[in-house]
């Protein structure tokens, strides 16, 4: 067998998920949502986005954007990222047919952008296949936007990340334990979706975790006994 043979026999096949990415890349690096004829320069690698924002939705005109059409709805696969993020700045996800986090980059670092700030992740739409954090980045260097994503149960978030530097924003649907916010190392507030649209308890639990989460200790004893005694045991399970 010639040598040209025998490395094609063995060369990896590629999904057609990857196939499809690797399109998309190959695409944008010729300038596909460049405003000029000039090529974007940026670093992909194996799915490797040094610090630019990703859109993952169909209709950005972000110069990073993966589309939404790339997620199956059907198969092993479906609702799941058919690539894995090696790194990336921040992820907006206009992508309501993603149902979980696998494939995310282990670390989100942002730099911010101009629209959505110091998000590193943030939905820009409502998503309800959402169910659980897992696979979620570990390590975030910025803000969790996920407000719109009314149906993930929080209860355990502390055992998704080794730390967040930022917010945390959660839906105003959300009604479930909450002490989670001060294990979660870095983490500087928690707060709901839509503040003007928050009930009387849920402003109350903002205001007692905020205090406790600026103290040094964090007792977490301590904040679920404040809820308790104000009416929020709801809030107080561990």
């Amino acid at each position: 067998m010639k040598i040209r043979e025998l490395l094609l026999q063995e060369a990896p096949s590629l999904s057609p998920g990857d196939k499809a990415v690797d399109l998309e890349i190959k695409a944008i690096r010729k300038g596909k949502y460049s405003s000029s004829d000039v090529p974007i320069k940026v670093r992909f690698g194996n799915y490797k986005i040094e610090d630019g924002m990703v859109c993952i939705d169909d209709l950005s005109s972000l110069p990073f954007k993966l589309s939404n059409l790339m997620i199956p709805r059907e198969g092993p696969g479906a609702g799941k990222l058919p690539f894995k993020f090696k790194r990336c700045g921040q992820i907006l996800l206009n992508a309501p047919r993603l149902k979980s986090f696998e494939g995310f980059p282990d670390r989100i670092s942002a730099r911010g952008s101009k629209e959505y700030g110091t998000a590193a992740l943030v939905s820009i739409t409502i998503n309800t296949e959402l169910q659980t954090l897992d696979g979620i980045s570990r390590q975030i260097n910025g803000d969790l936007r996920l407000g719109l994503c009314h149906n993930i149960n929080w209860s355990n978030a502390h055992r998704h990340f080794d730390f967040i530097d930022g917010f945390v924003t959660v839906s105003n649907s959300y009604n479930g334990p909450m002490l989670w916010a001060l294990k979660i190392p870095k983490l500087r507030m928690l707060h709901f979706d839509s503040i003007s649209q928050a009930s009387p308890e849920q402003k109350l639990l903002m205001s007692i975790l905020s205090k406790h989460l600026r103290t040094p200790e964090r007792n977490v004893l301590a904040c679920q006994e404040e809820l308790i005694d104000n009416g929020l045991k709801d809030y107080a399970e561990l």
